[in-house]
């Protein structure tokens, strides 16, 4: 605690007491806050939060100060002692308590005070039950114009930013919040996404600039444009984005390996550059990588002393228990590159990735499991880890649980559920996963005749084709299939992929509602009141 005498403030840390002189800006900013003035206790307890070199933290100095201010309505003081609640831990002096830290930041947010705008918005867009209400409060947020808003903080000179530096704090936390907005909205609407990962972009954001970036060059809420993507990339990864760095060095290697060019050709050598500048960063995969490369002198001249430091940089960070590290370990051990091919030892790596849940691990661990090498063949075990990976957008893992439906491996045959893992599968990529769904909607299984002209519906088959959307739908619907009466009648009633006809939407929505489906009676009762 902290205790005022004679121009001296003696802070008692649990070790040992320490004066310090202070200054007169001090001296009067301690005084305001002991008068009552709930500005100045949110700025003393915030000093005592972060001191500076010359005095250690005061955790419970702060957390008094900032208590009397937030209990005044001092916005500040609210969020601070949001953070202190969200931040920190028993070890800090101050116990974690996430309903307090809601509490705090929403009594800031209502207050209109920008950060806690922010990160009420980011705490409530973690669950999906207050998705909704995060994503309006960071919309509010960035609605504000910084060039009418107040700075509270001039009224006390020792504490208050100059006016362009407080303006572009503001900006900064909108653009911010627009990198969480284009998250929020990138596999809901486009067109919304990509406004706000611009203004981020364009704002300065690196993380804004990477998400962007990723936008454009896989054609996710935008039209495809692979030269824009890498541009905003570019710039991302110069600031240091680690991901942005990641994307670049896997496109510059893919670049290498198409192109057919000497293995220190400048692909390659742009590929090693980024994947070193990922690696400095601790991204496991981005270590194998580029020990690989020094192995194989692939964008580095060949060093192999080099390479095995790299590999054991893996190995270390394996041991020590990171995920993502054990998986990379596990595939060296798999592929025997610079070890022994063991896939016992693979598996071994694999399963204790698996278990933290990194996709790919639970993916190649299920295939040892099905092919039977390195463990014992289990298709039990095989179909709950495919699952697993599946279930986190693992492609491959996806097709496979497809296959393993059909067949009846290690889960009850079920043609309709392949249908459906088929369809994600084909989603993410897998060319044969659609072929596999067009060939189950052939042998007449409804609701792969449902999937496959969604896809064709929403362009996800390589081409969007309402005609054969219809078509599918129809064949879906004539066997009872209650998702393709409705499509098939909200195709007729507008006219999309057959000839408008009141009449024969009316027959699917009733047959829809028969059913029991709400949305069919909803549909028929509208339809037949124009």
């Amino acid at each position: 605690m902290l205790v005022l005498s004679a121009g001296l403030l003696t802070i008692t840390n649990g070790f040992a007491d320490k004066e310090i002189e202070l200054s007169p800006e001090t001296k009067k900013l301690i005084e305001l806050a002991e008068s009552g003035d709930a500005l100045a206790q949110a700025a003393l307890g915030g000093s005592l939060l972060h001191p500076g070199i010359n005095r250690p933290p005061d955790l419970d100095g702060a957390l008094m100060w900032l208590t009397k201010s937030a209990n005044a309505g001092e916005p500040l003081a609210q969020f601070r002692l949001g953070v202190m609640y969200h931040q920190f831990n028993q070890e800090c002096g101050v116990e974690h308590d996430m309903k307090k830290a809601e509490y705090w930041y929403l009594k800031a947010a209502e207050a209109g005070y920008p950060p806690a705008m922010r990160q009420i918005g980011m705490v409530y867009k973690q669950s999906l039950d207050n998705l909704g209400k995060g994503l309006n409060w960071l919309e509010t947020l960035c609605k504000l114009d910084p060039q009418n808003l107040p700075n509270r903080l001039s009224r006390i000179s020792s504490i208050a930013p100059d006016e362009a530096t407080y303006r572009a704090t503001l900006k900064r936390e909108q653009a911010l919040a627009s990198v969480e907005l284009a998250k929020g909205y990138l596999f809901v609407t486009g067109p919304r996404a990509l406004e706000y990962a611009t203004f981020a972009a364009e704002a300065g954001e690196p993380d804004g600039q990477a998400l962007l970036g990723t936008m454009y060059y896989y054609g996710k809420g935008t039209e495809k444009n692979a030269k824009l993507g890498l541009k905003w990339l570019t710039i991302a990864a110069e600031a240091g984005v680690l991901s942005a760095q990641i994307e670049l060095a896997f496109h510059n290697k893919l670049l290498h390996e198409k192109s057919g060019e000497e293995p220190l050709g400048k692909h390659a050598r742009k590929a090693a550059d980024w994947f070193r500048a990922a690696a400095g960063q601790g991204h496991s995969n981005s270590q194998l990588q580029l020990g690989l490369m020094y192995l194989d002198g692939v964008g580095r001249d060949q060093d192999v002393e080099v390479a095995e430091r790299w590999l054991q940089r893996v190995r270390r960070t394996a041991e020590e228990g990171e995920g993502y590290a054990q998986f990379c370990l596990g595939w060296i051990y798999d592929e025997g590159r610079g070890v022994e091919m063991d896939e016992g030892d693979a598996a071994m790596w694999y399963q204790k990735a698996a278990a933290q849940g990194i996709a790919e691990a639970q993916h190649n661990l299920a295939k040892l499991h099905f092919l039977g090498r390195g463990v014992k063949q289990d298709d039990d075990e095989a179909a709950k880890w495919f699952h697993k990976a599946a279930l986190q957008s693992n492609a491959s893992a996806a097709h496979m649980m497809g296959r393993m439906c059909e067949a009846g491996r290690g889960v009850a045959k079920d043609d309709g559920l392949a249908a459906w893992w088929y369809r994600k599968a084909a989603g993410m990529g897998i060319t044969q996963a659609q072929n596999d769904l067009t060939q189950l909607a052939i042998r007449e299984i409804a609701r792969a005749q449902c999937e496959l002209a969604d896809m064709y519906l929403y362009g996800q088959a390589g081409k969007q084709d309402d005609d054969e959307a219809a078509k599918w739908y129809r064949k879906a619907a004539e066997q009872g299939y209650l998702s393709a009466q409705l499509e098939l009648g909200r195709m007729h009633e507008i006219g999309r992929g057959v000839t408008k006809d009141t009449t024969e939407a009316a027959k699917w929505y009733r047959k829809a509602a028969e059913q029991g489906s709400k949305r069919g009676e909803k549909s028929l009762k509208m339809l037949e009141g124009k």
